[in-house]
């Protein structure tokens, strides 16, 4: 049965690493593998990633209010998951494999510091940078290309979704925006299909250790996005690729060692 410190970990972990452009699926693997906490539920995920939803949902509650009375911008979060779910779904037994393959997971983080550190130093950034309200559909259709790679745990989707909006000629501020709206669609379906699963899988979680772990996502995730908002304001996001870069390298040396 999972303690309610491991709840409390996981949670924390998903919720920070859910936004910051680090891969949340990459530090689950390495967490599990390495520090031997697992999660011992479908429930359990249920409650992580709905906590990190309501944090997306309650910090940009005005910008939804707007998308409920605004079809164009609703349209575009829209194509911007279908390349996810299609490669999802084409793909879900040979993702699911690199779950389980921790030398799959540190490559995978070394590509997500190549990312970002691409973005950072190609992309421009000068008065005609896009605005929310400016991205096309075109623009969407290929940053949603991005998340679709993201599936593969290591590679970070916000980074990629934010790398991919920068050298599309989104402005910073909106191009983390877009990215964190096009969570919901992503983590909510998440959640759904492990809801169906859960009618084929029982948990022997309690309670507690459920609302411990969602809590802790809500309030984690919500610090992430207040921090990553402020990074991206005002300083480059290759911090985060030589973040990725190290953890990667280290993930990769113990498996040879």
């Amino acid at each position: 049965m999972m303690e309610i410190w491991q709840a409390i970990i996981l949670g924390l972990l998903q919720g920070l690493t859910e936004f910051l452009p680090v891969s949340s699926s990459g530090h689950l693997v390495i967490v599990q593998n390495f520090l031997g906490v697992i999660r011992t539920g479908v429930t359990f995920d249920i409650a992580v990633h709905l906590g990190t939803a309501l944090a997306v949902a309650y910090y940009f509650r005005d910008q939804l209010l707007a998308i409920a009375r605004n079809f164009r911008l609703l349209a575009l979060l829209i194509v911007a998951s279908i390349p996810a779910a299609v490669f999802g779904l084409a793909f879900q037994d040979f993702l699911e494999s690199l779950f389980s393959q921790v030398v799959a997971v540190g490559f995978a983080l070394l590509v997500t510091g190549t990312i970002l550190w691409l973005a950072e130093t190609y992309s421009r950034q000068g008065k005609d940078a896009k605005k929310l309200e400016q991205i096309s559909y075109q623009d969407a259709l290929i940053i949603g290309l991005g998340q679709a790679v993201a599936i593969v745990p290591g590679i970070s989707r916000s980074g990629s979704t934010i790398a991919t909006a920068l050298l599309r000629n989104v402005n910073r501020e909106s191009a983390a925006e877009f990215s964190f709206l096009m969570s919901l669609p992503v983590i909510l379906g998440a959640a759904f299909l492990e809801l169906i699963d859960l009618g084929s899988a029982a948990s022997s979680l309690s309670v507690v250790p459920i609302f411990a772990g969602l809590v802790t996502a809500f309030f984690s995730g919500l610090a992430a996005i207040y921090f990553l908002l402020a990074i991206i304001r005002r300083h480059s996001l290759k911090i985060f690729a030589y973040y990725t870069w190290f953890l990667g390298a280290i993930v990769l040396l113990w498996n040879l060692i």
